[in-house]
């Protein structure tokens, strides 16, 4: 277990970790978990939940008050279900990583999502299916730079509450 003196800010709503070398997600933002509001841990050398074994997001998930999360300029290749338990996440950035594909499973549990930035990754057509559960939440979508033919397989975005 990682033992670090963070839990002890009682009050600590922001968390700044970017441009470091961490390779996951710090278990000290797990013991932070409701109180949390703000991270960001862009230019990171963090990986997705993947299949080799390596989940350096996993901490992610016990971080329940999160509104604002950055991951931009990391190594992600899939969000899996890490963000499964961030119910009051507003604005999510993972841009410049290397996620191919957005299964539905991974954001449908973000239903205050607002704003979502996926710039310049490697997410395709068939990747847009992933945003399926976001349709009535959200009202900024970036999703320049990818390898999308067509935005044909985007699903129909609705009005109304999340």
């Amino acid at each position: 277990m990682e033992e670090c003196g963070l839990e002890k800010l009682t009050k600590l709503e922001r968390l700044e970790l970017h441009d470091n070398k961490l390779s996951a997600v710090p278990e000290a933002v797990a013991r932070l978990g409701a109180k949390l509001k703000v991270l960001r841990l862009e230019r990171n050398q963090l990986t997705g939940s993947g299949s080799d074994g390596k989940n350096g997001l996993r901490h992610l998930g016990q971080a329940t008050s999160l509104t604002s999360l950055n991951l931009d300029c990391n190594e992600i290749r899939e969000l899996g279900t890490a963000l499964g338990a961030c119910q009051t996440l507003e604005l999510l950035s993972v841009a410049d990583n290397e996620l191919e594909m957005l299964p539905r499973v991974a954001l449908q549990s973000c239903r205050r999502l607002r704003e979502l930035v996926l710039s310049r990754n490697m997410l395709n057509d068939r990747a847009l299916q992933g945003l399926a559960p976001l349709g009535s939440c959200l009202t900024m979508l970036r999703l320049d730079s990818n390898h999308l033919e067509s935005i044909a397989s985007l699903p129909p975005l609705k009005v109304g509450a999340c």
